[in-house]
């Protein structure tokens, strides 16, 4: 489209492959994981941010995904710390049928983020149980599970380990790096916070 073209949808916006004299338009679709049928999409504009669309159209996500399970099944839905906000949060909470599962900021938590791993347990995962039988008990992935009062609730927290990660950031023969630099990937530890009180969930998107 020329660039002298008016258009409510097509405008230049934050791009992940760093295009950002180009103009674009965005599409939010919801498909089904087992068909990859597409069963529900809209158009914005190329400079709204992920967040604010959602909050826009949660509603209709919502109401799209009962209409093609049982009315009686709860959700869960799995975002990113962008979408982290006490309006987006509050929405999701006063529905009873609606959970969430978010990462967390280490910058916000640095005592766990700092936390020594043997506190930490192994987790059943196939990667794990591989790992075992290739007797590689340095790389096992493990996790540490607490409570933590967030956007005005306690909610469950799930700090992982990653020895693996952990090499990399810190390699042989170089210092840790301080707490204070913590982000969503800190060398050790990455934080998981949750709006189900267990983590097993039954539809996600």
């Amino acid at each position: 489209m020329a660039s002298k073209t008016e258009s409510e949808l097509t405008v230049r916006g934050y791009n992940k492959a760093g295009k950002h004299h180009l103009r674009q338009v965005g599409v939010g679709l919801l498909v089904d994981r087992a068909t990859s049928l597409p069963l529900y999409y809209t158009p914005y504009p190329g400079n709204l941010h992920d967040s604010k669309l959602f909050r826009r159209i949660i509603d209709e996500i919502f109401g799209v995904i009962r209409g093609f399970a049982d009315g009686s099944k709860e959700l869960t839905v799995v975002f990113d710390k962008g979408m982290n906000s006490d309006d987006y949060l509050t929405l999701i909470d006063e529905n009873r049928q609606v959970h969430f599962i978010t990462t967390y900021s280490t910058y916000f938590a640095e005592d766990l983020a700092s936390l020594d791993p043997k506190h930490f347990e192994v987790l059943d995962t196939p990667k794990n149980r591989s790992l075992l039988l290739d007797e590689c008990h340095t790389d096992l992935l493990k996790a540490y599970r607490t409570n933590l009062n967030l956007w005005g609730r306690e909610r469950t927290v799930v700090l992982t380990f990653n020895p693996v990660t952990k090499r990399k950031k810190n390699p042989v023969g170089e210092a840790p790096r301080p707490s204070s630099t913590a982000t969503a990937t800190y060398a050790k530890t990455s934080i998981s916070a949750t709006g189900i009180t267990g983590l097993g969930s039954r539809n996600r998107t």
